[in-house]
Order: C-alpha cells, then structure tokens, then sequence
C-alpha cells in the first residue's frame, strides 16, 4: 500500500521533471510473473522512470553496496533486492543465491522484477556486455515449473534527450516479451548453453530498442542535431528514432563527405552559440505550444511562480554543480534535490499562512497557489518568454523567429544531404 502511494508520488515527479515521457513498441505486461531488463545509461534515474511507466509495482536488483546499516530495512521496503557484484567484492559473489532466490519467490506471487543486465551505468549512449544473471534467473524458474510458467523477460530501451538537464525529454521503447518456456529443450539439452543463448538473445533484442554511438568523433554533432530536430515543431515524440536515424545517417556523411561535416558542424555550433547567449537551450527553440491569451492569464501565477520556484531551482543547480562534475549523476541529484526543498517550500508557507491567519483554509488556498503557480513556471514560462521578447524587442526582427529561420536552414540541409 505505501509502496503504491510512492510509486504515484514517483510518477508525479518524474512527469515534472520530464517535459516529455513517450512510449513507442509493445504495451508493458502488467500480469503474470515478468523480469523486466533495460539499458542502464542515466543512474537512479532509470528505475524511477521505469517504475512510473508500469502501473504493477516492481521490485529491483540493486547493488549490494547500498545495503548499509541503518539503510538496510528501508532500501527492502523500496522493493530493493542486493545483488552482489564480482568487481564490489569476489568473496560476497556466492551471497546471489540467496538474491536469486527471492527473485523466485516474487516470480510464483506473479510479480514483476527489474534488471539492468550490463551491471553498470556509465551515462553513455551504449550498450556494454550482458551479464548472464538474468538469463539464469528465468530459466531456473522456469525449469522448477516444467517450463509451464507464464514467465517472461521484456526489455526495454530508455533514450533520453539529455542525461542530466531539468525538463528534457525520455523515450522508453518496449520490446514484445521473450517466452522462456520456448527455451525448454535447449535447457534440458545443455543448461549452460541455454543460458547463453537466452542471454544473447536479451542482448540482441535489447539493442533493438538502444541507441547506441559507438564513434566518439561524431558524437557531439549527433547531440546537436538530435537537438536541432526536437526543436521543430512536429518533429515527432520518437527520441530513439530519431537518434538512431542520426546516428547511421551522420556517420556515412563522415565516411562519404567529410568536408561537408565539418562545415555544417561549424554551422551548428554556431546556432547553439546564439541560442546560449539568449539563455535558450536548442532543443528548446520551438514555435509556441500554448495559446497566448491563456499564457497572458496565467501571467500573475508565472510571477508567483518564479519568485517562489526559481531561487530555489537556482540553489539546487549551484549545489549539483559545485559537488557533482558527471552528468550521470546532476540528473539523479537534482530530481532527489528538487523533491526534497520544493516539499519543504509548500510545507513552510502553508505553515507561515496558517500559523498567522489561523485558519486552514487560507494556508490550503495559498499551497494551491504556489503549487499551481510551480506549474505553469514548469510548463508555460519559455512561451511566456518568447510572448515577453516579441513584445519587448525593437524592430520586426525578433531573435527566436531569427532562431526559428536559421533552424529550417539547417534542417533542410540535413534533408537534401540525405542526413535524416
């Protein structure tokens, strides 16, 4: 029940944190016992995304480090099951019996349990090695079911826009579920093959729905373009797409046209230098979304919101800057950061107003406001900018539509090279 609760109030969030959350492929199984493996590119983050994209709960494979006193009983109330990794410490490693077991018995309730079978999170857009734990788990129970079970592994493939910026945008590609009882014969015949098999098998699929950038020398222009087309209006909601057509598309442009790379390379960085000195991300130039009169009325609350919200959004990037240097992690801290003051802020003014009106019905009037004024600051305030900078700029050439014209140029560029 409280887990529940938790998984809405992670979901929440997520979708605040998030401008965008899309799902492309198969639906997610939501009965029957099912190991759910996914690529593992962006920390803690990956399971919370995971878990708001499933409406059972999970239960999750954590490393066994976590498990510290006095953090052992709340990490278990988490759903969170230790798995301990050769590389953490050699001698502990004959303790996953004991993990694998109770992975079985969330298997026979029917549950759903999440592993990323890479063992690692690197914040990079590839895939490294599988681990076989997966695959060992699944057969062994299926076995003990005479291959019966309903058991199935669905990989998923998580593709964010940006590892570690406030309102970016994730795409979690569901593969169709993997039947292990279709590995019968080849476990009876070898156990050890079986598992190799399926093991290859999670990792063929699983790549599928990953994107990944193997070439280092064309990775930031891939970035750049990805954001170049998120920007355009009706570009689509498919990050993975998108970036996968990028990625084949731009590394034949270096083989074939290296020239040409490196002008429009020059070109691009120049673009995403003007969108910088107007404080506007580049994936972030798009024509407006939201009507303007309802921009215009919801102006007081954008205010109110801005004066309550954006020290605090301030405060919090100073703290993750100053003590985090890996985008890996500014993600997963700013979320944690973010849940942590901005709950305080609601509970502080909702006590500051009651405490000196006395009434609840002011404080529960005002936490309203500034929670919904939070909203619209999270949602409206780039419109409001653009709607505030037409207004207010001299002249009819008003910077965003420079931006908007510059970013058509190059686009359709990319078009007529064949790029995307």
């Amino acid at each position: 029940m409280i887990f529940s609760f938790l998984r809405m109030v992670v979901s929440f969030f997520i979708r605040q944190f998030y401008s965008r959350v899309s799902f492309e492929g198969a639906a997610p199984q939501e009965s029957a016992p099912l190991l759910v493996v996914s690529n593992h590119p962006n920390f803690l983050l990956d399971p919370l995304v995971l878990l708001s994209a499933f409406k059972r709960n999970l239960w999750f494979l954590a490393k066994s480090t976590l498990f510290r006193p006095p953090f052992i009983g709340i990490l278990e109330a988490l759903h969170l099951i230790p798995i301990y990794r050769r590389q953490d410490n050699p001698q502990d490693v004959t303790k996953n019996e004991q993990s694998f077991q109770r992975v079985l018995e969330h298997f026979e309730k029917g549950r759903a349990v999440l592993i990323f079978p890479e063992g690692k999170s690197m914040g990079e857009r590839k895939l490294y090695p599988m681990k076989t734990g997966a695959a060992r788990m699944a057969l062994q129970y299926a076995s003990e079911h005479s291959f019966a079970s309903e058991l199935c592994i669905q990989p998923v493939g998580l593709t964010y826009t940006d590892f570690g910026r406030f309102r970016s945008a994730v795409t979690l590609s569901f593969a169709e579920p993997i039947r292990i009882d279709d590995y019968q014969q080849r476990y009876y015949a070898d156990s050890k093959e079986a598992v190799r098999d399926l093991t290859e098998e999670i990792d063929r699929v699983l790549r599928s729905v990953t994107v990944e950038i193997d070439d280092s020398e064309h990775e930031q222009l891939i970035e750049e373009v990805a954001k170049l087309y998120a920007s355009q209006h009706g570009s689509g909601e498919n990050d993975r797409e998108r970036y996968q057509l990028i990625v084949e598309n731009i590394r034949a442009l270096g083989e074939s046209f290296p020239a040409q790379r490196e002008r429009f390379e020059s070109r691009i960085r120049q673009y995403s230098g003007f969108c910088e000195a107007l404080a506007l991300p580049p994936e972030e130039v798009a024509t407006d979304r939201a009507d303007r009169l309802f921009i215009v009325l919801c102006m007081p609350f954008l205010l109110l919101g801005v004066l309550t919200h954006y020290p605090i959004y301030r405060l919090i990037g100073w703290l993750v800057n100053q003590k985090w240097v890996d985008d890996l992690v500014r993600g997963t801290m700013k979320l944690v950061f973010g849940c942590v003051f901005y709950a305080l802020l609601y509970l502080i003014l909702f006590l500051l107003v009651f405490s000196t009106s006395g009434s609840f019905f002011f404080g529960f009037v005002t936490l309203l406001s500034v929670a919904w004024s939070g909203y619209c600051v999270n949602n409206y305030l780039q419109e409001a900018r653009f709607i505030l900078l037409s207004w207010l700029w001299p002249g009819r050439a008003h910077p965003v539509r420079m931006l908007h014209l510059v970013r058509d140029e190059l686009i359709r560029e990319l078009d007529e090279l064949r790029i995307v």
